[in-house]
């Protein structure tokens, strides 16, 4: 009998065939584009989320080489705000909004080995969590509740950490990662090429086969982060003076399903609420109220 995986990759091959037909043999990466906005900033290039707040949808965009953040109109990429002053004390690199809590999360540079959770009312730290060294891209799952994706830049490789920073799996790779993004049972990863040399946005299977790449021009080799939006559109934010692109990978994915509805958003690390507990029963102090 026929597997849904093997039924679900017959009918994305299928799609694939029609859209080589329709590009004339090869499909290109602006084949993919919708569109796209100019970067707030002409410095580093850096990553950039999809957030949401008060039932819409805008893109969160790290200033270029600072701590600072902007927020985007998703339609015409027109700034919601001016330039968002956080509490980190370093660059950002990438963001990523996760969605079960509420929280974004942002990944340090400058040689800091941290995840810093911000709080998208007030854009305080609301707590710390280790980051592998040598990591860049960040992706909260958006149907997994507590597995979070990164890149990881020195072994080459995906790892699946959890909402404490504690590595649960790794997926290796043939490329040095940088951006990364879910979608389906497939990875969207930019790769961190050399300047001069053409950028490329990859699509990866969860053994780390690259099943397609699209070449990006040589002012994308360092394209940074990428999110999805709740249309399952993906956004990668491009290299030094270029843009942010909303991509339409449903030409490649097949037909991309919305992300499940989470509960009642929870910005406890997991754990939390079990840690108090333990610490309670070895020392019989009294706990009523357990502040988040």
């Amino acid at each position: 009998m026929e597997s849904q995986n093997t039924r679900v990759e017959s009918r994305m091959a299928g799609i694939r065939e029609i859209m080589l037909l329709i590009t004339g043999g090869s499909m290109k990466f602006n084949d993919l584009v919708i569109s796209e906005f100019p970067l707030i900033s002409n410095s580093w290039s850096a990553g950039g989320t999809v957030v949401k707040r008060n039932g819409q949808e805008y893109f969160l965009q790290c200033a270029g080489d600072s701590s600072m953040i902007g927020m985007r109109d998703l339609q015409t990429g027109e700034p919601i705000t001016g330039f968002i002053k956080t509490d980190i004390p370093v660059r950002i690199q990438d963001l990523s909004y996760d969605r079960f809590r509420d929280i974004v999360w942002a990944s340090l540079g400058s040689g800091l080995f941290e995840y810093h959770l911000l709080d998208p009312d007030t854009w305080k730290t609301i707590r710390k969590i280790p980051r592998p060294p040598n990591s860049f891209g960040v992706f909260c799952d958006r149907d997994i509740e507590d597995v979070i994706w990164v890149s990881d830049q020195e072994v080459l490789r995906i790892l699946e950490i959890g909402a404490n920073g504690k590595q649960r799996g790794a997926i290796n790779l043939g490329i040095k990662p940088r951006g990364i993004a879910k979608s389906v049972d497939y990875f969207w990863i930019t790769e961190a090429c050399e300047p001069g040399e053409n950028g490329k946005l990859h699509r990866v299977d969860f053994s780390g086969r690259i099943t397609d790449t699209f070449t990006l021009s040589a002012l994308n080799h360092n394209a940074g982060g990428l999110s999805i939006d709740s249309a399952g559109h993906l956004w990668m934010v491009g290299g030094k003076g270029t843009g942010i692109y909303k991509l339409d990978i449903s030409k490649v994915d097949g037909q991309v399903t919305p992300p499940v509805t989470p509960p009642a958003p929870d910005r406890r690390v997991p754990g939390a609420i079990e840690l108090v507990r333990a610490i309670h029963n070895l020392t019989g102090t009294f706990l009523d109220k357990y502040d988040n």
